[in-house]
């Protein structure tokens, strides 16, 4: 399977596949609204240091901070997450 990540349990696969998918998204969305990543973590109530970690893959967003990204945005939660689901991973 050339998806594996060897010696990485399937759910943890999972994760990382959801972190950069998630990563891939937020650093789109912030770019297409030209905004700065303190400007993103300022309207989700974290620290910018924090919030590259989520730009970065590193972290995975709660649902809490979905919604604050969202806020950012200038959409609703839902559209991020969809646009998470739409990712392809190559």
């Amino acid at each position: 399977m050339a998806d594996t990540i060897y010696g990485v349990s399937q759910s943890m696969q999972g994760e990382f596949k959801i972190r950069k998918a998630t990563a891939k998204v937020l650093k789109s969305m912030r770019e297409e609204k030209g905004l700065r990543q303190w400007q993103v973590a300022q309207a989700a109530g974290i620290y910018q240091q924090s919030y590259v970690k989520y730009e970065r893959g590193l972290h995975t967003p709660s649902l809490h901070l979905i919604f604050g990204f969202a806020k950012a945005f200038g959409c609703s939660p839902w559209e991020v997450v969809k646009r998470i689901e739409n990712v392809e991973f190559k």
